[in-house]
């Protein structure tokens, strides 16, 4: 336990910067917002305001979907975070420390494990504090405008933790790969390979005449499926209420995804495993 705890601080003290991005981010949004409002405050002499027709339909579901879609784009931005801090399993092989830190009593499973607890559950982590906090601020814009339901914007927030999770699990591993691999350029030699293995399925499919199947379209896939739930709510085939969308992350596809997310890391773990220390 004191190793993992030593590992996990060590990971933190290196790379806390990274890890804050999406804290950043949201930061210079409310900054850039405020400054908006008030210089507009100055040059009009009132704040912008919006007018709504007291008659406005799905106004719950209009709400729902203003914090479902917030959510689900910290959800982003953390995850991209935390496929960036994947290259933390090059960082002792490009600063050429490998054999020192491999002479320590401490298993390659072991250190690679914390790395990946370290990337994948921060950034999760930081994204729940983040979306709770961003909640509540919209609740009060939104507040200050003539409607608001907290109970209606954290049901969103809720709904929206699933999709956020497959995001992590789905979306890291497969970057791991080609930073295990490729050691540097991983985002360039990712999309490359991504590329030219999309433009060889699809030449066979037209040679043989098969079903065509896109590796790049099947990973972007997994973003749709937030959008056809706000699509669902906007239209009124699915209630503001409830929670629906947990259902999915146990769903059949949602499971093989996470499973060859699971291959993907032994893979990774091969390869980094059998390559020459630095």
């Amino acid at each position: 336990m004191h190793q993992y705890k030593a590992l996990l601080k060590k990971d933190w003290q290196v790379n806390w910067k990274i890890m804050l991005v999406p804290a950043w981010f949201l930061l210079a949004t409310y900054t850039l917002t405020l400054v908006v409002l008030v210089s507009g405050y100055i040059k009009s002499g009132s704040v912008i305001s919006v007018a709504f027709q007291t008659n406005l339909q799905h106004v719950d579901a209009l709400i729902w979907t203003l914090h479902f879609s917030a959510a689900i784009g910290i959800g982003i931005l953390a995850s991209i975070t935390s496929m960036q801090l994947m290259d933390i399993i090059n960082q002792d092989h490009l600063k050429q420390c490998e054999i020192f830190h491999f002479s320590f009593p401490i298993s390659l499973s072991k250190t690679l494990g914390t790395k990946l607890i370290f990337v994948m559950l921060g950034p999760f982590l930081l994204y729940l504090l983040l979306a709770a906090i961003n909640c509540l601020v919209m609740n009060l814009a939104t507040a200050l405008l003539g409607f608001s339901d907290l109970a209606l914007s954290f049901n969103a927030l809720i709904n929206s933790i699933p999709y956020v999770i497959l995001f992590f699990l789905v979306f890291p591993p497969l970057y791991a790969l080609f930073a295990g691999i490729f050691k540097k350029y991983g985002p360039i030699s990712m999309l490359f390979s991504l590329a030219a293995i999309d433009t060889m399925l699809m030449i066979i499919s037209k040679l043989y005449g098969v079903k065509q199947f896109s590796i790049i379209s099947y990973y972007l896939a997994i973003l749709s499926k937030p959008l056809a739930v706000s699509r669902a709510v906007m239209s009124g085939n699915i209630s503001s209420m409830g929670l629906f969308s947990w259902s999915h992350l146990f769903s059949s596809d949602a499971l093989i995804r996470v499973a060859i997310s699971a291959v993907l890391i032994l893979i990774t773990y091969h390869f980094i495993k059998r390559r020459e220390l630095a």
